[in-house]
């Protein structure tokens, strides 16, 4: 392995160590370079923050004045992007705080529930945008003061600590994935709709600092010439509606992609011992190979074996799990359906014409998220799997019955040997629950001819379809929530974490009445998330019909007008946490046509 640490920069040797011994200090390593930038970077945006703040305390606002506060406000934008992938890696507790969602926040461990106000970057762009308006200067005033002091803090922190190659080329890389995800959908700057020019700036400061490692062999720069023909492609992109995310992501963020993990190994660069969702080695973004579902299993899991799988597969058929021995998972994820039942909530055990809570879920991808069930009440597939087993109205049985019946079932004793359970005798409820949560670890694809066209084949999409993920992207405002690649609510470019978000869904088509479900408040208590609920995928979504956690709309369609509306609240709904934007999208009707069929376009060409 090279050792990058003996890789001498000109621009960035120290001064002569002792004049009277005549020698010099030794050379700056690469990841000594990366450092140093950053926090000369880190001191230039506070400077400029505190530029921003000088033009916002200015007199009475004209349209000279607030074409400055713009012009500093995008500058100051433009230099945060520039560092983010080292900001948002090394502390992203100061990345949420510098540039999170503006919307308040209550932390989970927090008893009293205190709603904390949002800081940063978006909250100052809608004080800003469209124009400031002098009712709320000093606010915006303030809260540029805070964003400063934040930049500040993460900057004598930087000074503290050793940057590794390791950990910076795993921050570039994840980089891209949230440039895909989050930059160009408009999810960080959602008033002033500057997506597209600060992906370019994020793809800017990539360039820069990944040309500190460029060496004598030119390892690293493949690399810096597919980030400057991606910078080409959105300088050229026009405005954000207009903008072709089909064509950047298929002709320029896999390649980059690509070319990221060979400079990187051309280097000798090593992978932080850290796990990730999104494999480190992955060359392309849209294919299941890029992705580990194990990822999201509990720390210390096994990987499963065959045999462990094959087990899972028999379990989830059979309804020996069940309290009655008459309903098996398969009966409400049917393999046939996309593993769901078709119904507008699924009939509960034993109560005639009663249902269960609520509409029930794809099992497709469902291994690739953050958290189980619509209201995040378990972190684990295991935890979800033990809560549908035993619930009452769902399976009602009991795991360990289970697994000393199927100790001695004729029917199960080749697959228990090939799961090398030790044993019938050592067969338990967890086995069964390891068992069922590694089959379902196994439904993942990402094989759509939306999925086909990204990796090169040209033909397999219309116009309409291509259209339609610019709009889900773009204008529709689909994607900052249903995140590219997995389309689901779990937060790239890490995904560790799961968004709840509240939409004002009526308990029915047609009616102006919130559903009563309080959703995620129940687990939470966090009144923030009262009618809030997991985000799911859209993947496969032309086969999983009804739509909502209560089944209120049977179409793709009018889940669409829902949106278009702006949620319950756009519609007339009173819900005083809805954290959908309640004006209107103002979608034509050709528009509206165009998102159903990229959404039908993301249906996999084998559903398991």
């Amino acid at each position: 392995m090279r050792n990058l640490r003996n890789l001498a920069l000109p621009l960035f040797v120290l001064a002569v160590a002792a004049c009277e011994a005549g020698t010099a200090a030794p050379a700056r390593t690469a990841a000594d370079a990366v450092g140093d930038l950053y926090i000369a970077r880190l001191d230039s945006l506070e400077t400029q923050l505190s530029q921003l703040h000088g033009e916002i305390v200015k007199g009475e606002p004209t349209p000279a004045s607030t074409a400055a506060i713009h012009e500093a406000f995008g500058a100051s934008r433009s230099l945060y992007k520039r560092v983010e992938f080292l900001l948002e890696y090394y502390t992203p507790t100061s990345a949420e705080e510098i540039n999170g969602p503006a919307l308040p926040e209550v932390k989970e461990d927090d008893p009293n529930l205190i709603a904390l106000p949002p800081t940063g970057f978006q909250v100052v762009e809608e004080l800003l945008y469209p124009e400031l308006d002098p009712a709320v200067r000093t606010e915006a005033a303030d809260q540029t003061e805070i964003l400063r002091v934040t930049v500040q803090r993460v900057a004598q922190y930087a000074a503290e600590r050793e940057f590794s190659d390791e950990n910076i080329w795993e921050a570039m890389r994840l980089e891209i994935g949230r440039i895909v995800a989050l930059g160009i959908s408009g999810f960080d700057s959602p008033v002033a709709l500057r997506s597209v020019p600060e992906a370019r700036e994020a793809l800017v400061g990539l360039r820069t600092f990944a040309s500190l490692y460029d060496d004598e062999a030119g390892s690293v720069q493949p690399l810096l010439d597919r980030i400057a023909a991606a910078e080409a492609f959105l300088t050229s992109g026009g405005d954000f509606d207009a903008f072709d995310r089909v064509s950047f992501i298929r002709t320029h963020v896999d390649p980059l992609t690509s070319a990221m993990v060979e400079a990187r190994d051309a280097l000798g660069v090593g992978i932080p011992e850290e796990g990730r969702a999104w494999n480190p080695n992955a060359r392309q973004l849209f294919t299941s190979a890029a992705f580990d579902p194990h990822f999201f299993a509990a720390p210390g899991t096994p990987r499963p074996s065959a045999g462990e799988i094959e087990l899972g597969r028999r379990l989830f058929l059979d309804p020996l799990l069940s309290g009655e021995g008459d309903r098996a998972c398969s009966t409400c994820h049917v393999p046939s359906k996309a593993f769901t039942d078709g119904q507008v909530r699924s009939v509960a055990l034993g109560s005639g014409e009663g249902a269960v809570l609520r509409n029930s879920p794809t099992m497709l991808n469902a291994a690739l998220q953050a958290g189980s069930f619509a209201d995040l009440k378990t972190a684990y597939l295991e935890d979800q799997i033990s809560a549908v087993v035993t619930n009452r109205d769902e399976m009602h049985g009991n795991l360990d019955e289970a697994a000393v019946a199927l100790r001695t079932h004729p029917s199960y004793a080749a697959v228990l040997v090939d799961a090398h359970r030790g044993g019938e005798s050592a067969l338990s409820g967890d086995d069964l629950q390891r068992a069922l949560a590694a089959y379902v670890r196994t439904l993942v694809g990402m094989d759509s001819r939306f999925d086909r066209h990204i990796r090169g084949d040209e033909e397999v999409l219309t116009e309409s379809e291509k259209n339609g993920f610019n709009l889900f992207m773009g204008k529709a405002k689909c994607g900052t929530c249903h995140f590219a690649p997995l389309f689901n609510g779990t937060v790239p470019p890490t995904y560790t974490e799961a968004e709840v978000e509240v939409l004002g869904v009526p308990d029915r088509k047609g009616s102006l009445t919130i559903d009563p479900d309080v959703g995620r408040s129940a687990v939470s208590r966090n009144p923030l998330h009262r009618h809030g609920f997991k985000t799911p995928t859209v993947r496969n979504v032309e086969l999983t019909a009804p739509y909502m956690h209560n089944g209120a709309y049977a179409t793709l369609e009018e889940v669409v007008d829902f949106y278009d509306a702006g949620g319950g609240v756009g519609l007339g709904m009173k819900l005083d946490n809805q954290t959908l934007p309640p004006d209107s999208l103002r979608l034509t009707t050709d528009e509206k046509r165009d998102l159903v069929a990229f959404m039908k376009s993301l249906t996999d060409a084998e559903v398991r």
